[in-house]
């Protein structure tokens, strides 16, 4: 994301979303098969990312870059767009992702209101404990965070790869 921008707050923004919404599980499902992916994109947004990327369920490549079309052109995210140019530190950035997400229990008056605001704001200050988001790419970060069982990871041990060579 940071090397399809260059903005290192919505880097942390979508990173920090992604995480609370999908453990960066690309191919999750959201809210009873209604959403989809990364961001879970529900509904309206889910089939305008399908007609972004022509695909029924895109990669993760191609959600990012439909969350960063989204974020820079969507009226559906005006909201979530005028925050986030506003941003001074992590909690700003994590309330301008509410705007962008809007979970259950979110309301434009409200946004910390919604559900999994803690998280959102927590990952996005690991962050920004760094110092900057430079150093987040999503393209690095989505394998490293692969966990046993998820989308597909098998453990080398189950494998039978013994890391012997032979």
């Amino acid at each position: 994301i940071m090397d399809k921008t260059g903005n290192q707050k919505l880097a942390a923004m979508l990173v920090g979303n992604a995480g609370a919404e999908s453990n960066f599980n690309p191919y999750a499902m959201h809210d009873r098969n209604t959403g989809f992916g990364l961001w879970g994109h529900g509904k309206d947004r889910w089939q305008d990312m399908q007609k972004f990327t022509g695909m029924a369920k895109p990669g993760w490549q191609q959600q990012a870059d439909f969350a960063i079309h989204e974020m820079m052109t969507s009226p559906k995210v005006g909201a979530a767009r005028a925050a986030l140019r506003l941003a001074k530190d992590p909690r700003e950035i994590a309330l301008a992702g509410m705007h962008f997400e809007r979970p259950q229990g979110y309301s434009l008056s409200n946004p910390s209101g919604g559900m999994g605001f803690a998280k959102r704001y927590a990952n996005i200050a690991d962050i920004y404990k760094f110092g900057d988001a430079s150093h987040m790419k999503m393209s690095a970060a989505l394998p490293s965070m692969a966990a046993q069982n998820s989308y597909g990871y098998i453990s080398p041990s189950n494998t039978g790869y013994t890391g012997s060579g032979g």
